[in-house]
């Protein structure tokens, strides 16, 4: 009974020598991936330094307008080249409707009778136009396309206010 206790602790020690060496070796081995981990972190915060010196260097204004200069030859906006009046601003041109929404619409069209021309119809552009107060985006889709020009100032700008005074007045 002496012998089978003293076996007894003798593996039981045994086994625990071996548990702490390979406890031991473990943490060696994650000390020493952390180290890793940590010299590539230095590095990479190293090349971000650098980079960040390089673009400090490569943005500075006098460079810039040096290489301005040399390559681009690009000046300050004079300011007669900024807009003076709302009217001076340019209509944007309203992009045309896709060909699958005309597809669909031809027959529709074809089938109701096309709406009369009114004589206070104005163009306000080449995909809009004004009837008196309402618009009318049938006779758009069947009407043939001509080549865009600009709408006179006066005209338009008439068109729009009519347009502003149906709003206006729904309110």
């Amino acid at each position: 009974m002496g012998r089978l206790r003293t076996l007894f602790w003798m593996t039981l020690a045994t086994a625990m020598l071996f548990a702490t060496f390979a406890v031991k070796y473990a943490v060696q081995n994650l000390e020493n991936s952390l180290d890793h981990v940590r010299k590539e972190t230095a590095a990479e915060q190293a090349r971000i330094h650098d980079l960040r010196a390089e673009w400090s260097y490569l943005t500075q204004p006098e460079r810039l307008a040096e290489l301005n200069q040399r390559f681009l030859f690009l000046a300050p906006e004079a300011p007669k080249q900024l807009e003076q009046a709302i009217a001076d601003i340019p209509f944007r041109i309203a992009p045309p409707p896709p060909p699958d929404m005309i597809a669909r619409a031809a027959p529709a069209a074809a089938a109701a009778p096309a709406p009369a021309a009114s004589p206070a119809a104005e163009p306000v552009g080449p995909h809009l136009a004004v009837s008196g107060l309402a618009v009318t985006p049938v006779a758009l889709r069947t009407a043939p396309r001509t080549a865009a020009r600009a709408p006179s100032r006066a005209r338009a700008t008439h068109a729009l206010d009519q347009l502003f005074a149906q709003i206006a007045g729904a309110r």
